[in-house]
């Protein structure tokens, strides 16, 4: 199998079972060609007993990982997802809210990332996030200002 076909199905398996999943992983594993030449392309891959056995045995291998890790990313995207609710809850503290922005980003990633946005997650440190919070807060995007901590 070549190099480019191996790319192809790995590339298939990452985009899963999506509408036109075949012609952009054909372009992705470096084909050449317009969407209609890649779709001819990936359909004649498709039909290639080593490709459908590299992508069966590729997702074998990620049912696997998934199986394995899976239980820690379902707890953070519930995590996420709770956190979501809290700073969303127009009923709970204003500082719950804050509280719940801040540690989500934390959760995200989004925490120590250079610069300083608009976004909160735009910080560079703590301070500088719950500023940038209740500056954000204060732009109508929540809670007035003189209310956030004191919730």
């Amino acid at each position: 199998m070549t190099r480019l076909m191996q790319r192809f199905c790995a590339e298939r398996v990452r985009l899963g079972g999506s509408t036109g999943a075949g012609w952009r992983a054909a372009k992705a594993a470096g084909y050449a060609g317009d969407e209609k030449t890649l779709a001819v392309r990936a359909s004649k891959l498709m039909r290639d007993r080593r490709v459908k056995a590299r992508i069966a045995q590729l997702r074998a291998e990620g049912a696997e990982i998934a199986e394995r890790e899976g239980v820690a990313v379902m707890k953070l995207a519930r995590k996420l997802e709770i956190l979501a609710k809290i700073a969303e809850d127009g009923e709970a503290k204003d500082a719950d809210r804050v509280r719940a922005i801040e540690l989500a980003a934390r959760l995200d990633g989004d925490w120590g990332r250079a610069g300083a946005g608009d976004d909160p997650g735009d910080a560079k440190d703590a301070s500088a996030v719950q500023v940038q919070i209740v500056n954000w807060v204060g732009n109508g995007r929540g809670p007035a200002p003189e209310v956030v901590g004191g919730g």
